[in-house]
């Protein structure tokens, strides 16, 4: 059911079902709960192969091939995924992703700021406004306003 709202942006649609689910291709893969979804460039495939996690899938985008690699940490499995740079590319991935069983993410990457910062500060989300139950996070069709604390 479409909730309507007076500010468009905050209407929604609460119908899990979409037109084209993020696993219409029906993988039998079954990801950890706990992701890393960084925008950090090549890092995660670097990383990745220096701990030896496994690639166990790629998430096809228009522009680039994503691998999926799947490590152990203390006795965990955790997924390890490099985030695309760009709202609809990013929200793409993290569908597919929560799809096949991700429910837990934490991401990490660089931005720029609309006000004057020193460089190479720590920004640190500690409130968020959100729809979801599960993930706080930015999707395409949730509105999240962030709180942020500056670590120097």
């Amino acid at each position: 059911m479409i909730h309507k709202h007076e500010i468009l942006i905050l209407e929604f649609d609460d119908n899990p079902q979409a037109v084209i689910m993020p696993t219409h291709e029906g993988l039998d893969l079954h990801l950890p709960e706990k992701c890393v979804y960084a925008f950090l460039e090549d890092e995660i495939d670097r990383f990745a192969k220096a701990v030896g996690a496994k690639q166990v899938a790629s998430f096809v985008s228009a522009t680039k091939t994503y691998p999926v690699y799947v490590m152990e940490h203390q006795g965990e499995e955790i997924c390890l995924a490099q985030a695309p740079v760009g709202s609809a590319p990013a929200a793409q991935f993290m569908d597919w992703l929560i799809g096949y069983g991700v429910k837990k993410m934490i991401s990490a990457g660089s931005c720029g700021v609309l006000v004057d910062m020193e460089e190479k500060c720590l920004l640190i989300p500690t409130k968020s406004l959100c729809e979801m139950r599960e993930l706080v996070t930015i999707m395409w069709r949730h509105l999240v306003i962030w709180k942020w604390t500056v670590v120097h």
